[in-house]
């Protein structure tokens, strides 16, 4: 299942209220890193995981059976909180069974590598490789050790860093595990 970020018949909400969220544990990793990390407080910590748990409902169950598709749409005014929402969003996404999250990240280079950075920090745990950086290590929820989750970044960090046609034939041809895969890509005109 690939959740790209429209509305749609309301016959299937329900999923995620009978959903078995035991071992949803990239949402449990984001919360701890939003409060013991970033210091939010318990009340607003509450008020983000409410608003994407409502985003997701909205969604398809990632396990139903046959062709669908679902999209949507973050937009809001700049340090209006969309990141943190969207972030949540793609953690719960993650933990439902979502495989591909697909990531439109601004109009210029430069603003979706800061994209991917946000990202690298809130969902992937890791910092990805770039000429500049060559090494790997871990970021934000990634210093939460007690989870052992990995997601696949496609794209990474540099300003260079995104999808290109020479990456989608390394991904046609490599064996990829059952964890997430990441693509924060530009928005093309």
């Amino acid at each position: 299942a690939t959740l790209v970020l429209d509305g749609g018949s309301s016959n299937h909400k329900k999923w995620l209220e009978i959903a078995d969220r035991t071992n949803w544990n990239f949402e449990k990793r984001f919360k701890e890193y939003l409060s013991e990390e970033l210091d939010y407080g318990p009340e607003v910590v509450e008020d983000i995981n409410k608003a994407a748990d409502k985003i997701l409902s909205e969604l398809e169950n990632p396990k139903r059976e046959g062709i669908w598709r679902r999209q949507g749409l973050v937009f809001g005014n700049v340090q209006s909180g969309k990141t943190t929402n969207y972030s949540s969003l793609i953690n719960k996404a993650a933990d439902a069974g979502y495989k591909r999250i697909i990531i439109l990240g601004g109009l210029t280079k430069h603003l979706r590598a800061q994209t991917q950075i946000a990202v690298e920090e809130f969902f992937v745990g890791t910092k990805t490789k770039t000429k500049i950086e060559p090494e790997e290590g871990p970021v934000g929820v990634g210093l939460f050790t007690d989870y052992n989750l990995k997601v696949t970044s496609i794209t990474n960090r540099d300003d260079n860093g995104d999808f290109r046609k020479k990456t989608l034939e390394g991904i046609l041809n490599a064996n990829f595990s059952n964890d997430p895969m990441l693509f924060v890509v530009q928005k093309n005109p």
